[in-house]
């Protein structure tokens, strides 16, 4: 994961607001804004993306979003979140496959804004 270090302080909470660059398996950060898909992998690459803090209205509407960036294998990047409403992955199979969420403190779920390609299951 490569990332700097740059945060924002509003009156509710605080959270990262630069960029993460993906290589391999592993934790999305939860509160980075934009995550970049990169692989050059054979086989499927598991990630995960963990609930925020429950019902915590300060985290109402958080969004953030996640594309692939380079494919140089036939590996795909399939995204198990913590807790998603009305699906349980994201697979992204092609460089511009995008997926924006929103966090929605109601249902303490990711809510899928918008999908660009990306299959959902």
């Amino acid at each position: 994961v490569v990332s700097t270090n740059h945060s924002v302080n509003t009156d509710w909470v605080q959270f990262d607001t630069m960029t993460e660059t993906i290589t391999g398996a592993g934790a999305l950060s939860a509160l980075r804004r934009l995550t970049r898909l990169q692989t050059a992998s054979a086989g499927d690459v598991a990630i995960t993306l963990a609930a925020l803090a429950g019902g915590s209205l300060s985290l109402d509407g958080f969004r953030r979003t996640i594309y692939m960036e380079t494919k140089g294998g036939a590996g795909n990047y399939v995204l198990t979140p913590a807790a998603l409403v009305g699906y349980t992955t994201i697979t992204f199979n092609t460089v511009g496959d995008a997926v924006d969420l929103v966090w929605c403190s109601g249902f303490a779920k990711w809510v899928i804004a918008s999908n660009q390609g990306c299959t959902l299951a």
